[in-house]
């Protein structure tokens, strides 16, 4: 059995970002479970796993060549390159390009029910299964002086200073202005915010939040995982303001880093974080505040401790046993078809 894994970014910039850690992650389950792989789509394979619905080309060629296809979806909603879902006057919209590619694959891999219920209501008719894109946890240890001085060393920031991080698109949906603005109540505490090169129709957005922005928030492209994965080693909090689901890869981090997590409601999966039990969930910026506050003065209860555990439980050695399971069937599904 050879599984092709697929996801290739248009921007450089993105290398680093949502698509391409879920891409990481599926490469590392095959590795795993010991499964021959390869990320070249003109080589030959049985099965073919997309981590994105935007490889329109590939799909039909697997497609009319009837190898089984499997999507990953709703894992990288952040990243430009991955992202499916647009909300709308409170409704989620799909393209009819992407609802296309996702009725042409063999099954769709969400990372939560919430999510399998998204797509539903959305008319997609080819069989969905929930699994969690997996983290690995030994790439998340907070003791490991090294690597969290990786953070400190390539920014400059003083570790004596708290530290809140977020990610996102550049976009006015993206709650930027807002954690922009929450920022300013707190000076004495460093802000970053990581997000992918902005377009062409974004930029201006940019440079008009970036010049409005306080000397403690600062604004970054998206940087290579390690350095990424550092800042979260760091941080105090972990923010999610945007107004649409975050992608659940940029959930998990902080999950298994031991980093508090306040999000808009909008911002999150319901069965992916619980109020006050695996994170704080806001519906105002004035919540996101106070929230922020509490946690920084010591009167609020961590949520770090269950956050962690639940990300245990979604840990990338148990998926890759369900994702190989998975692939193996479609062989066989393959050869039926063929």
């Amino acid at each position: 059995m050879r599984v092709l894994i697929y996801f290739q970014p248009k921007s450089r910039d993105t290398h680093n970002y949502e698509g391409k850690r879920v891409m990481k992650n599926l490469i590392e389950a095959c590795r795993l479970n010991g499964i021959e792989m390869t990320t070249d789509p003109l080589e030959r394979y049985d099965v073919a796993h997309f981590v994105s619905t935007k490889a329109h080309r590939y799909i039909r060629n697997a497609h009319l060549r009837k190898i089984p296809i499997i999507v990953s979806a709703l894992m990288s909603e952040n990243d430009p390159d991955a992202r499916l879902l647009k909300k709308r006057d409170d409704k989620w919209e799909i393209s009819a390009r992407d609802k296309a590619m996702l009725e042409l694959a063999t099954l769709v891999i969400v990372p939560t029910e919430s999510g399998k219920a998204i797509l539903t209501h959305l008319g997609v008719t080819t069989p969905i299964e929930v699994l969690s894109e997996g983290v690995i946890k030994g790439r998340f240890n907070r003791d490991h002086t090294i690597e969290k001085g990786i953070f400190i060393r390539y920014f400059g920031h003083d570790p004596a200073r708290k530290l809140v991080m977020a990610n996102g698109r550049y976009s006015s949906d993206s709650g930027l202005p807002d954690y922009i603005q929450i920022a300013r109540k707190f000076p004495q505490v460093d802000f970053y915010y990581f997000g992918p090169q902005p377009t062409l129709f974004s930029l201006s957005f940019f440079k008009r939040e970036f010049r409005k922005a306080p000397p403690n928030v600062h604004l970054h492209k998206t940087v290579n995982e390690d350095l990424y994965r550092s800042g979260l080693l760091n941080a105090v909090a972990f923010m999610l303001p945007s107004y649409y689901p975050a992608g659940t890869v940029s959930i998990l981090d902080p999950m298994m880093s031991r980093v508090q997590i306040i999000a808009r409601s909008d911002a999150i999966y319901p069965d992916l974080i619980a109020d006050k039990t695996t994170g704080y969930i806001a519906n105002s910026n004035f919540e996101l505040e106070k929230t922020l506050e509490r946690l920084l003065n010591g009167t609020s209860e961590p949520t770090i401790d269950k956050a962690y555990k639940k990300a245990l439980t979604l840990d990338l050695e148990i998926s890759a046993k369900r994702l190989k399971d998975i692939y193996e069937s479609f062989v066989d599904y393959g050869k039926k078809t063929n």
